[in-house]
Parts: C-alpha cells; structure tokens; sequence
C-alpha cells in the first residue's frame, strides 16, 4: 500500500471521528435542552410578581423570556413576571445551549384583586375605608367577619390616633411617607389612624375614603377616642 492510500485512508478515518464526535456532542445537548423543565401556567394578581421557574437547565445555557402581550403581563431578564391588567397572556421561554434551541412556553393568566372596605365609626360619624391587598389585611377581614371590633385609641405626638387590636396580625413593614387617613398596623398589634405625616418603617391597611385633614381631625378630636371597626363590602 503506497503512502497516498495511506493518507488518503487517514483522512477518511478522522473524518469519521469528527462527524462521529460531533454526532455524540450534539446528541448529548438536544438529549440536556429535551430535560429543561418550564412552568406551564401561572397565575397571579394585578400588580403581583412571582418568578417563572426554569429546572434542569445546563450550567452554560442562556435563557431570554418574551411576554407576548406586555399589557398584560411583563417579564425582565432574570425571569420575574409581573400582571399589568385582568386577562390572558404567555411567556415565551427560549434556551440556547450550545449551538442548539428550543422554546419553552407557559400560560399566564393575570386576575383582579378583591379589595375589601370596612367601616370605621367615631361617634356618630360613620366613615368608610378601602384596604390594600395584603396578609395583613386579609387577617384584618377574617378578624372583622366574626363581628365587629371596638379600639380605645390614644392620641400620639399630634399625628395620629393608636390602640391595641384583640390579636396581631401578620406584618408587612416598609418604609413609608403617611399622610392624614392613612391606616396602619405597627409592631402587628397596634391600628393607628393618622391625621398628620409621618415617616417610618410600617405596614400600611388602607386608607380613608373621602375626607380631607381638617376634617378626620375634627372627626377623631383631641385626646382619647373609642372607635369601633365593622367589615363593609368587597369591590372589584
């Protein structure tokens, strides 16, 4: 055999290696993006935020989310959604890994909130508040759906009325600017009426529908004031 045929054998034998090797390569990364796993549907609320899960995903994979209606619900890069408005949307979940693709796709449906009123009276003033949407305030409307709850509330540092609740709540603390109507849960136990501006670390409940300052001031007076809460209606 002359050394052409050899050479010419040597080429060919290495050629099978590389379409071989590169056959196994590529197996072995469909065989890893087939793995990747992509929630199939999430849902969550106006304003809500949760992470769209990815598993099994290779250690050098990259992955881009696209919503497909933004209106609806967003996504940034690192895989966060957050709902805009009540309908149906998906995210479209793409994986490179390699120099292979494939898309992942998960259902989104984004719902309103039921917000819930309750009603706060001094006196014989009756006012009106709407809640925020927390576990605070959930805990506040299961509280008030067994009847409702009177609080002896002492004035404090001339910006706001406070008094114990018969049991604590579950505590949503950030920092916050309060202004007068704004309600509040401090330390899970106390329920604080303001009247006046503060600014501290708090979990806010709602807010006082349709009063000015100088009037809820009027309202709640000086000094100590007993003020008995009631559950008033849900909205949507």
């Amino acid at each position: 055999m002359n050394k052409r045929m050899l050479c010419i054998m040597a080429v060919f034998f290495l050629a099978i290696i590389v379409v071989t090797s590169s056959m196994h390569v590529q197996a072995k990364t469909v065989g890893k993006l087939s793995k990747v796993k992509v929630n199939k549907t999430m849902t969550l609320n106006v304003n809500g935020k949760k992470k769209l899960q990815v598993k099994n995903l290779p250690k050098k994979a990259k992955v881009t989310y696209r919503s497909e209606n933004r209106k609806i619900a967003s996504v940034n890069a690192k895989g966060y959604v957050v709902g805009k408005k009540q309908g149906k949307t998906a995210i479209k979940v793409k994986i490179k890994y390699g120099k292979k693709t494939t898309t992942k796709r998960c259902e989104i449906t984004v719902r309103k909130v039921k917000k819930w009123k309750i009603n706060i009276q001094v006196g014989d003033k009756k006012l009106t508040a709407t809640l925020v949407n927390n576990s605070s305030t959930k805990a506040l409307v299961k509280l008030l759906s067994d009847g409702p709850v009177t609080i002896e509330m002492e004035d404090y540092a001339n910006m706001e009325k406070v008094g114990d609740l018969p049991k604590s709540l579950p505590r949503n603390d950030k920092q916050m600017n309060t202004d007068a109507g704004d309600l509040i849960l401090y330390q899970g136990r106390s329920f604080v009426i303001y009247y006046g501006k503060n600014s501290w670390e708090l979990t806010k409940l709602g807010k006082i529908d349709g009063v000015s300052k100088q009037e809820l001031k009027k309202i709640l007076g000086n000094g100590d004031v007993t003020v008995t809460l009631s559950l008033g209606k849900s909205i949507n």
